[in-house]
């Protein structure tokens, strides 16, 4: 079946010119924050960013970028962001481990504790493991 619009990404088809023009509105929207939060974690010194998905290994503590929001190349002591603009988390590299042959590299990592995260304990946290 053809349909007469069809929307700037593609993913979208429909005789309805109203639900393309609202798909579009909302990619558009859901791209100027990514930029934004680029922008936001670049101020901040982070060097690159990855969804916090498959690629990351939660028990390994690695990440391989098979497609980085960004990637300004990190090292060493350097901030990577895992996650979307709309919830993330900031590790710190520790090591830089070659892969698949030694054509590639993950980005082994830790955890880094924000202040207010840590403020953040119910009250029986602070019962059972004090300050």
């Amino acid at each position: 079946m053809a349909y007469d619009y069809k929307s700037k990404d593609g993913h979208c088809e429909s005789n309805n010119a109203e639900w393309i023009h609202h798909w579009n509105k909302i990619g558009d929207e859901m791209e100027r924050n990514k930029r934004q939060w680029i922008m936001d974690l670049r101020s901040q010194g982070v060097k690159a960013s990855h969804p916090d998905d498959g690629w990351v290994d939660r028990n390994e503590n690695t990440v391989f970028f098979s497609y980085p929001q960004f990637n300004d190349y990190p090292q060493v002591g350097d901030t990577i962001a895992l996650g979307w603009d709309w919830k993330w988390r900031l590790v710190k590299v520790v090591a830089i481990v070659p892969c698949y042959f030694g054509t590639d590299i993950k980005y082994a990592f830790e955890p880094i504790i924000e202040p207010e995260k840590e403020k953040k304990k119910r009250w029986w946290e602070w019962l059972f493991y004090g300050l």
